[in-house]
């Protein structure tokens, strides 16, 4: 154990984690809790995600120190979401809801983003108008333009233009979101048959977006479809 500890402290990781599985397989408890602690965290900064997510059950059955057992549900809501394993997510995500406003806030996305999955949208609303008061944040951004976006595909335009125009309001510094936005507005307008403001809406953000992703891409396809 205190071999891996000082690999681990080293940067060792490779060599830590046959260490640490080590004492894990001799059966001895005494270092049982950290040794799980460090494995998961070493699996999960290497992105083995679905091996993290173990250890970290593991973990989670074993812990007796308060930060350990908060590490293993955050480990495991963050691995289940990253594995595409939205029910699990969505458990681990409920055990967390207990924890601290900044766990809680992220909680609340995955929760959200599960219920989005399992197509359970409508269960999802809450936790989005909830998260996207504070479009500071990534996740908050991000739950801002998926708000829009439930209520876009559920017919209801007005309240998809509402959100969407107080997010515009308030801004955010999560650029590619606030862009989604913008292109949500627009197929919004397109829908009602508001094809200048449609254009527009476009125009502008194709003149002022920076970003090198697919929204260059997004934008013509609807400019190509004004078009027509």
């Amino acid at each position: 154990f205190y071999l891996a500890s000082i690999a681990f402290a080293k940067k060792e990781q490779e060599e830590a984690k046959r260490l640490f599985s080590l004492v894990l397989e001799s059966g001895d408890t005494k270092f049982r809790e950290e040794s799980w602690a460090r494995k998961a965290e070493i699996e999960y900064l290497d992105k083995d995600y679905a091996a993290a997510m173990e250890s970290f059950k593991h973990l989670q059955v074993v812990a007796e120190n308060p930060e350990n057992k908060e590490a293993a549900k955050l480990g495991l809501m963050r691995c289940a979401e990253l594995t595409g394993q939205p029910q699990e997510a969505l458990l681990a995500a409920n055990d967390l809801l207990k924890l601290s406003p900044e766990i809680m806030s992220e909680a609340r996305y995955v929760r959200a983003k599960a219920y989005i999955d399992l197509k359970q949208e409508n269960k999802a609303l809450a936790d989005l108008k909830e998260i996207s008061k504070d479009t500071r944040t990534i996740h908050g951004a991000e739950a801002k333009y998926l708000l829009a976006q439930l209520y876009y595909d559920n017919k209801d335009d007005k309240n998809a233009e509402t959100v969407l125009m107080n997010f515009i309001e308030n801004g955010t510094p999560h650029q590619y979101w606030l862009a989604r936005g913008f292109i949500l507005l627009a197929d919004i307008y397109i829908r009602q048959g508001d094809d200048f403001q449609a254009r527009q809406y476009l125009t502008s953000l194709q003149n002022n977006y920076k970003g090198d992703d697919e929204i260059a891409e997004m934008i013509e396809d609807r400019l190509g479809k004004l078009k027509k």
